[in-house]
């Protein structure tokens, strides 16, 4: 088994941490342009997989709280500050392993409506860049649909965007995977995100709607 790179050494929960103030405000663009394009109060159950301290899957539990929201991350510091509505759907996982070792995966097997996985992909070791997208795709349901972005740029100052990827390596990454493209979807989404001003960095960070290819082409 290839190394992972040790996590703990490149984030630290001084600097990660939002608050409820920040958090709440840096996702509610976000939440606004979901719930317009995909009408959440249809969407029986919702992932977020590198869900930070959950604001947005709180935010979603707040307006719909008939919803299943599971958040999905690795630093155990991250839960203890999500908020208390929604902290025992946190899920703390390593999606550099085989999501089938989990505690939770049986309860969540292909269940997910809608994935949520922004700001991720590029943190994830090249090594198991496929692992991280092959558990995406065991969650997610047949007609369900991935919300994702992943950074084109590195440099960052703790060393932290160890795989960006430029928008056709990302799409070929994608399709290896199996995972469909759904262009005429991300384009709307990316207007409805720019009129509710959701930043611009993560729509320049190749943001993009996926589902499921009916072919299957995962490695």
């Amino acid at each position: 088994m290839i190394e992972k790179i040790n996590l703990d050494e490149r984030y630290y929960p001084s600097e990660e941490l939002y608050g409820k103030a920040k958090g709440e405000a840096h996702y509610m663009p976000m939440f606004k342009s979901l719930n317009e394009f995909f009408d959440l109060s249809r969407v029986s159950n919702i992932i977020d997989v590198g869900c930070r301290e959950m604001w947005l899957l709180s935010l979603i539990n707040l307006n719909f709280p008939k919803n299943s929201v599971l958040g999905i991350d690795y630093f155990p510091w991250m839960r203890n500050a999500a908020p208390n509505n929604i902290k025992d759907n946190f899920e703390i996982w390593d999606m550099r392993d085989t999501i089938e070792k989990s505690t939770f995966y049986t309860n969540y097997n292909e269940s997910a409506d809608l994935i949520i996985s922004t700001e991720v992909g590029e943190h994830i070791d090249p090594a198991y860049a496929n692992t991280y997208l092959q558990n995406i795709h065991k969650l997610l349901n047949e007609k369900g649909r991935l919300v994702m972005s992943w950074c084109e740029f590195g440099g960052d100052r703790h060393g932290q965007h160890v795989n960006p990827l430029k928008r056709k390596e990302f799409m070929q990454l994608m399709f290896d995977n199996g995972f469909q493209y759904m262009e005429s979807d991300t384009e709307e989404f990316i207007k409805t995100c720019r009129s509710y001003k959701v930043q611009e960095y993560y729509i320049k960070s190749n943001l993009s709607i996926f589902k499921k290819n009916t072919i299957d082409t995962s490695i």
